[in-house]
């Protein structure tokens, strides 16, 4: 039986007696128990280890003889195969098959025949031995009794086993399966031989293994004297590694080949004279026979002669080497080490190419790369590998693939079929000064056929690359390493390009550049791109060929700062760096030019942009702002741009745009205006340039990426490109305020104002946006007088749903329009965002968009409650106004207008003074009405008139004036002054709550605190960028914090006023209710009944309406009254409720009788009296007129009363009726 790797399988020697065709009977099945499986060997330095399998090979031990002849034979006179075989592959067991069963016939022949056989055997120099006995299978007698025939079997072992071990066996056998015949099945019979085989094979091995590792030790001893022999040794030590390999033990057969490589390296250090003339490599087939082919040449026989040369020892152990490592399921090692020893083994071989034929280093590393890629592919078909292991596997056969690859190069360039020019030229070394076709033998000629035909043959040299290259680039793609391939996917773009197919040539090579983008391999990047352009250009891909053309400009930008090179396309000195970028630049031009629409380059690094500073200006006596720009050109050559533009956003993300028109960008730094329309009063964040060339728009993102982190962060982080501009007093300004006198009705007012600033509009569109939170009813807009606040029609005002059109609207003009708005939002203040598109007679047709955002306040800094109190002949309102919680107020009057013929008394004097109420107090206004004396009017609706002011406002009052003081004698100054009173407002704001409000209210003086310099120079320069004018600024207000401010008697701060709808409270039914005692004198002790009737009046004189009144007299309304008692208090006897009808003016009276129960004063019971209907709309209310007083009860006379309570109602409780001191109660019936 052969084995399934490369080693030869162990061999066993059998020999048969008496009958030659006995071996044929038994053969088949016994090879259908092998290979042998799970055999434990223990060597004598190392622990137990399990052979998973070993494949026996048996032979006859005498080929050439017949069993007849051998009878009569003496070892002297035979010469058997096995003794001209190699060590390694001699019989480790000989067996003899006997077939007697016969005693006589044993004793005359087969007898001797084992005899002369056991004689032979032990003359070798491996004899372990085994006799097997085979006989017919036993039969089942009638009986059940087995019959066996033993006796020949026993003479046997008395005539030949040795003590002390069973080397004579029984097979029990009858032929092969037979269907009919179940014992023909049974495996059973073999497993004693097996057992047998198996001892017999180890202990063989094991004495085999001890002799040749002695054998090897004698001989490493005598390294170094003149009898030793490498070839002996290298003889010695493969035989003992092939042995091991026999036995399926690749490791130590792989270490054993180990060392041998070890060995034959020093010696060829040691002893170089020995092959100088054994290079090897000249025989007829050297350069394309399979580099695994291990017994392709007799080389064991070759070593033991002094006759093999280097080429072929190194190549018979790296065999050996791969094979091994293949069974270990080692293929990574496997591939790594072949790619490195064919790699240095040419290497060597080219060293000597003077004694190769032509061609000979190319045609064998391309011969060896080819056949280890089959041989890997053919390893792990049908496997299952883990991914990083096949990937592995996979990157190497690829790099083998690339290697055979270069060896076509090479080949190409020598044929003369490739040009000796990049990428074909990187596979030919440096040093290689010479054509091989030059240097080796002009005789004899390569036996690789594919290379053979590909040299003669242009045609099958231009298949035989393409499949190769495509073979290779598909090995690297499916191992994941696609990067690796880019160097064959260039020479096939380049293959191609020679072959003039220019548009392959141009699809390959297109994709090529963009992967050394990111890691700046510019050379390459640039080499590639160049190639492109030139394709793309001869084919008249304009788009294409702009884009490599801008790939070129790109990647010529080095790490050297204002440093541009394309040294790889300056060819033979035609042309200098700045004649190249300016053809590059013309290019770009001429195709830019033709294209349809516009085409955005993001961060192109040609060009540098940054704004200079951290202020802009005003664009005096223009409207709008400018900007300065530095532009850093990085090309060597100047550069015409179309337009610069550059985008800002504030920190509500409102967007302005500012433009320079066509300018020439010198190489290095140019400083540009750009100028917006729009006038500009903020801190603006640099969001985007742009450099328009034709059509294309090289775009810069100047702001980072979003990210949450950020989006957390308020303000503007200070790494961003940020530029202020300060306020223009004399620019267009927009705002938005509630006005003066507010109507609380469903559509509130504000009071939008324009000023038109220096330039006169000629037209203005105005809209509002507040994202849904706000909506304004623009078609009901009323433009106002700036003084008096009332409409002014001769404005040219027009308006929609969505818009208001303002015409000829004057320089310096301040307009007033108020608009209705409601409000959808609960804050108390929202963001609205105003949008001015106009146009300026100026002599120019632009129109110009002003964006501000303006903050709108939805709640009144004041809250209002009110509480109705109704009576028979009055109704008393309470209304509470306390503080928003924020801001104190101060409250002129409060006045309710009621229509005639209801008056009012209020019960506040007019004369009073102004009533402050801070954040944490409320201030209560009563007002009595007094209806007319006609019966029954309808409820009119009434309004409250509140006139207030803020304290604030007050505050801001005083410093208005002391600021326009202290800044009179500069005008510019003196024009920013309400953006100062806006910054003070929110200073005092924050402040406030702590301590200026209570010091103001109380002392009438204000106070600003400690001064704090840096923030109010932020402040200032927020309005004033230039140092000096910003000084006095803050020496104004340093002056103010300084002094203390008296309040005068009287300010000139305005007053609110607020007008508050109030309806009229409407009863349907007013029921007063009253106790009243039975007689006047009464002796009120505990214990002691008091008599009392309940009295109720109804009235319909705040009904609302002579309709409701009508109805009501017309169907009387039932009412339900019911007592609760507290029973600690009083017990009550009569009806505790009931039902009455009310009519008005109607007066109903019950009975009842009241036991105190305690003494001390006692208030009267509670009534609670409604209305019968559920259902009913109508509304009813109750006064009780004596719902204060209480009745003085005294403690009884006597020690103990017995009082019977009778009551149809009563229900008898679990628990026992609490009593008095002094009382009884006793329980008389239900």
């Amino acid at each position: 039986m052969t084995s399934s790797n490369h080693f030869q399988a162990v061999a066993v020697s059998y020999h048969t007696s008496p009958s030659p065709d006995l071996w044929e009977r038994i053969q088949a099945d016994l090879h259908r128990q092998l290979p042998l499986k799970n055999l434990l060997w223990k060597s004598t330095t190392s622990s137990v280890r399990t052979i998973n399998q070993v494949h026996l090979h048996f032979q006859s031990l005498y080929p050439s003889e017949s069993a007849t002849n051998l009878i009569s034979s003496t070892p002297e006179a035979k010469t058997p195969s096995l003794r001209v075989t190699h060590q390694s592959s001699s019989p480790l067991l000989h067996m003899l098959f006997v077939a007697c069963d016969d005693n006589e016939a044993y004793r005359t022949i087969v007898k001797q025949e084992i005899r002369t056989w056991l004689d032979f055997v032990q003359s070798l120099p491996i004899s372990e031995w085994l006799i097997v006995h085979v006989t017919a299978a036993a039969k089942v007698n009638a009986g059940g009794i087995f019959r066996t025939k033993a006796g020949v079997l026993d003479k046997i072992r008395a005539d030949f086993n040795p003590p002390k071990k069973d080397r004579c066996i029984q097979l029990s056998y009858s032929g092969g399966p037979n269907p009919s015949d179940p014992t023909s099945h049974d495996l059973t019979q073999w497993q004693e031989l097996v057992s047998r085989l198996k001892d017999g094979l180890l202990e063989a091995f094991d004495a085999s293994i001890g002799e040749m590792e002695e054998s090897v030790r004698g001989l490493d001893s005598k390294r170094g004297s003149p009898e030793w022999g490498f070839g002996t040794f290298f003889a010695e030590k493969a035989n003992l590694a092939n042995r091991y390999g026999s036995m399926s033990l690749f490791e130590d057969c792989l270490l054993q080949y180990e060392e041998l490589d070890a060995s034959l390296f020093q010696h060829l250090r040691d002893s170089p004279a020995d092959w100088a003339e054994k290079v090897g490599g000249t025989e007829h087939g050297d350069d394309s026979r399979s580099i695994l082919r291990h017994d392709a040449k007799e080389y064991l026989q070759l070593v033991a002669s002094g006759d093999i040369s280097i080429f072929d020892l190194r190549i018979y152990i790296f065999a050996q080497h791969t094979k091994l490592l293949g069974l270990l399921d080692r293929l990574e090692e496997a591939i790594g080490r072949a790619n490195t020893f064919i790699t240095t083994f040419a290497a060597f071989l080219r060293q000597h190419q003077t004694s190769l034929i032509r061609y000979f280093v190319e045609s064998w590393t391309y011969s060896a790369c080819i056949d280890l890629v089959s041989w890997c592919e053919s390893q792990i078909t049908g496997k299952d590998l883990p991914t990083m292991q096949l990937n592995g596997v996979l990157r190497l056969c690829a790099q083998l693939l690339e290697l055979a690859h270069n060896q076509l190069n090479k080949l190409g360039i020598y044929a003369e079929y490739l040009p000796c020019a990049h990428p074909f030229s990187m596979a030919i070394p440096s040093f290689t000064s010479s054509n091989p076709q030059e240097v080796g033998k002009t005789h004899g000629s390569i036996t690789r056929a594919e290379l053979e035909a590909a040299l003669h043959d242009k045609g099958a040299f231009e298949k035989l690359y393409v499949g190769l290259t495509n073979r290779a680039i598909h090995m690297y793609q499916k191992s994941g390493r696609t990067r690796s391939a880019l160097k064959l996917h260039l020479a096939l773009a380049a293959f191609e390009q020679i072959r003039a197919r220019d548009q392959q040539a141009q699809r390959l090579f297109a994709h090529l550049p963009a992967h050394y983008v990111d890691d700046k391999w510019t050379i390459i990047e640039s080499s590639l791109l160049d190639r492109c352009a030139t394709l793309q250009s001869r084919l008249g891909m304009g788009k294409e060929w702009l884009l490599s053309t801008l790939a070129l400009v790109r990647s010529g930008v080095t790490s050297q700062p204002g440093r541009w090179s394309q040294d790889v396309m300056l060819r033979d000195g035609q042309m200098d760096t700045i004649a190249l970028a300016t053809r590059l630049i013309k290019n770009i031009k001429e195709q830019a030019s033709k294209l349809e629409k516009d085409f955005a380059a993001i961060s192109f690094p040609t060009f540098v942009v940054a704004v200079v500073g951290d202020t802009g200006r005003s664009a005096d006596p223009k409207e709008g702002s400018i900007v300065s720009a530095r532009v850093t050109n990085l090309l060597p050559c100047p550069v015409d741009v179309d337009t610069l533009r550059m985008k800002f956003s504030s920190v509500r993300y409102e967007t302005l745009w500012f433009t320079a028109e066509a300018q020439t960008l010198i190489p290095g730094d140019t400083v540009v205006d750009l100028y917006c329309p729009t006038p500009v009063a903020e801190t603006l964040v640099l969001e985007i340039s742009q450099v328009r060339i034709c059509r294309i728009i090289f775009q810069y993102p100047h702001r980072p990426p979003y990210t949450v982190a950020s989006s957390k962060s308020s303000g503007i982080p200070k790494a961003l490109a940020q530029i202020s501009f300060a306020k223009d007093p004399l620019a267009l300004d927009v705002n938005l305020q509630n006005p003066q006198d507010i109507y609380m009705s469903s559509n509130r007012l504000c009071l939008f104002t324009l000023f038109s600033g220096r330039n006169r509009l000629a037209k203005a569109n105005i809209s509002f946006s507040s994202e849904g939170r706000v909506t304004f009813l623009l078609k009901h807009c009323k433009a106002l007088n700036e003084r008096t606040f009332k409409i002014n029609m001769p404005l040219d005002l027009q308006s929609n749903e969505n818009m208001m059109e303002l015409r000829n609207v004057e320089p310096n003009t301040k307009i007033t329009i108020s608009i209705p708005f409601m409000a959808t939002t609960m804050e108390p203040h929202t963001s609205v965002l105003v949008n001015v598109d106009h146009y300026i007679d100026a002599g120019e047709e632009v129109r110009r968009s002003f964006r501000k955002s303006c903050t709108l306040t939805i709640a009144l800094p004041l809250i209002v409650n009110v509480q109705d109190f109704v009576r028979p002949d009055c109704i008393v309102s309470k209304f509470s106004v306390a503080a928003d919680g924020k801001n104190p107020i101060r409250i002129l009057s409060a006045d309710l207008d009621i229509p005639s013929p209801f008056s009012i008394i209020p019960a506040r004097s007019v004369k009073n003074e102004a009533t402050l109420v801070m954040v944490s107090q409320t201030a209560h206004f009563l007002f009595k009405l007094v209806p007319p004396e006609a019966p029954h009017p309808e409820s009119p609706t009434m309004k409250l008139v509140l006139k207030y002011r803020l304290l604030i406002d007050e505050m801001l009052d005083i410093l208005r004036s002391e600021l326009a003081r202290l800044l009179d004698h500069v005008p510019r100054q003196k024009s920013l002054l309400p953006s100062l009173l806006t910054s003070l407002r929110s200073y005092l704001e924050e402040i406030g709550p702590n301590h200026a409000y209570q010091h103001y209210s109380i002392h009438r003086q204000l106070k600003l605190g400690t001064f704090d310099a840096l923030h109010w120079d932020r402040v200032c320069y927020e309005f004033e960028k230039a140092d000096s004018s910003r000084t006095h600024l803050v020496d104004a207000l340093r002056s103010m914090f300084e002094v203390e401010f008296v309040r005068a008697a009287e300010l000139a701060t305005p007053w609110h006023t607020l007008t508050i709808p109030v309806e009229l409270p409407n009863v349907s039914v007013l029921n007063t209710m009253s106790f009243r005692l039975a007689s006047e004198k009464v002796d009120a002790q505990v214990g002691k009944p008091l008599t009392f009737d309940l009295v109720i009046k109804t009235s319909f004189r705040w009904c609302g309406s002579p309709e409701v009144f009508e109805r009501l007299n017309r169907e009387p309304p039932k009412q339900v009254y019911e007592l609760l008692p507290n029973f600690g208090d009083w017990l009550i006897s009569g009806p505790t409720c009931g039902e009455f009808l009310a009519r008005d003016d109607g007066k109903t009276v019950i009975g009842l009788s009241l036991v105190p129960m305690r003494y001390g004063e006692i208030c009267l019971p509670e009534v609670a009296i409604s209305s019968s209907d559920t259902t009913s709309d109508l509304t009813t209310e109750t006064h009780h007129l004596n719902r204060a007083e209480s009745i003085m009860i005294y403690p009884s006379p006597t020690a103990s009363s017995r009082y019977f309570i009778y009551d149809s109602d009563f229900e008898l409780k679990s628990s026992p009726i609490e009593a008095p001191d002094g009382w009884n109660v006793e329980l008389l019936g239900t």
